[in-house]
């Protein structure tokens, strides 16, 4: 039943080729006797056909799919950028922090270096075994003996603890350093510490008429763990004073 109801389909839209006004216009010459018929409804095959083209409509998927992989792609690049970013700001704070103590450190061993040269009769040091902290030149003294550790502070028996003019140091309750406003309101992080100050007698020169000093200084930044120690050695010539001072 199903082969021949597809059989008389075939017939059909054979019949409607043959009797198409464009495709039978030979047909309609040779028998003008024949009946011209009408165009019949579309035929199956031209229905299927159309199904068939109209088929990559369901492919439109596609889009959504790229759209989504560019949209991952962007926000991993975003979030690269974000981590660099911090990552350049952690930088910059630490190279700050580094150049505050290592500033810090040179003024206090300038300070050492002047109150050295100064000396109207140098000395042989005396024996330092506590911390002192000093606020003028007067109080300074040149140590007989050198560091065991010049690179660590925490280790100087006998050091000086010198405070700049100007030089706010965090209070020992202050954990976190604070931040301190200077005359035009600008912030600043205190200090850790005070700077520190060693000098030390290290003999005479080769020539016996100089005196040799050795002088460290210590700095510190916003934390105790950024420190800068910088160190110099100074000679300063001995000097012989009569009984009238002259």
């Amino acid at each position: 039943m199903h082969a021949r109801e597809s059989r008389n389909t075939q017939l059909k839209c054979k019949h409607e080729r043959l009797s198409d006004p464009i495709f039978g216009t030979e047909t309609m010459k040779n028998a003008p006797h024949l009946p011209r018929v009408l165009p019949a409804p579309a035929c199956p095959v031209i229905e299927r056909i159309s199904r068939v083209v109209g088929a990559p409509a369901r492919q439109r998927g596609i889009a959504l799919i790229s759209a989504m992989l560019i949209l991952v792609i962007l926000t991993l690049l975003a979030i690269t950028m974000f981590r660099g970013f911090g990552l350049q700001q952690k930088i910059a704070g630490n190279v700050r922090e580094k150049q505050r103590a290592f500033e810090v450190a040179q003024n206090a061993l300038q300070f050492g270096e002047l109150w050295t040269i100064q000396q109207s009769m140098p000395s042989s040091g005396i024996t330092c075994s506590a911390l002192v902290t000093i606020t003028s030149s007067d109080q300074m003294r040149a140590c007989n003996t050198e560091l065991s550790s010049a690179t660590d502070p925490s280790g100087w028996v006998g050091s000086s603890s010198y405070t700049p003019t100007g030089m706010t140091v965090k209070a020992p309750a202050d954990a976190a350093g604070g931040v301190v406003k200077d005359a035009a309101n600008n912030v600043d992080i205190k200090y850790a510490a005070a700077p520190q100050l060693y000098v030390a007698y290290l003999g005479l020169s080769a020539n016996r008429n100089d005196v040799l000093y050795s002088i460290t200084g210590a700095g510190f930044g916003g934390t105790n763990g950024t420190v800068s120690v910088v160190q110099s050695v100074v000679t300063v010539p001995m000097t012989v004073k009569s009984k009238d001072g002259t």
